[in-house]
């Protein structure tokens, strides 16, 4: 058993540079025919090194199919952010699934969310007071992207702060970002 073909998805990695469980998950994308997948698959990776088949598809309960959206693994949850639906409508809701319970919920947030986008980025900033998530460019069905938004996991508040040092990057989408030593990274698009 293994996922079917896609695009369009996303690939997660659970707990690095833990021991146990290490894992990837694949969510969502574009199937074959143009299909928008809702699935969940889940590859343990030491079973993987161990040489047994290791795919898993996870039954899950309240997400929307979904491809070219973002997530971010912390911890026990996953949180999928934009994307597009069948039919190429964008969205902009975040969806949270909790990986102990296996059930999707959409929070109730407070702030100005970002407006609905395929392709942006999602990465995970933290430090010692403080965990959100950043959201970066992607396209909003008219044009490429270029703005920043944070979510403050403990407070569900969406914030676009205002930047104010060194050029903006360009508008973008298809570009990937990491956070590295307290600064987030972008590349291509």
């Amino acid at each position: 058993v293994k996922p079917p073909k896609r695009s369009a998805h996303i690939l997660c990695n659970r707990y690095p540079g833990v021991a146990s469980p290490r894992a990837l998950l694949v969510h969502g994308g574009e199937g074959e025919g143009g299909i928008i997948l809702n699935d969940l698959w889940w590859l343990d990776l030491d079973e993987l090194a161990a040489g047994r088949q290791s795919w898993q598809c996870v039954e899950t309960e309240g997400s929307n199919a979904r491809s070219n959206h973002a997530a971010i693994l912390d911890e026990d949850c996953l949180y999928v952010f934009g994307g597009v639906r069948a039919k190429r409508e964008a969205l902009a809701n975040l969806e949270i699934l909790d990986l102990e319970t296996k059930t999707w919920h959409t929070p109730v947030v407070s702030g100005v969310p970002p407006p609905p986008r395929w392709n942006p980025t999602l990465v995970l900033y933290k430090n010692a007071s403080f965990k959100c998530l950043v959201c970066f460019a992607g396209n909003d069905g008219k044009q490429h992207l270029d703005d920043l938004f944070t979510f403050n996991l403990d407070t569900h508040e969406w914030v676009q702060p205002q930047i104010g040092y060194g050029a903006a990057p360009p508008r973008m989408t298809d570009h990937a970002a990491a956070v590295v030593d307290g600064v987030m990274v972008v590349f291509g698009g």
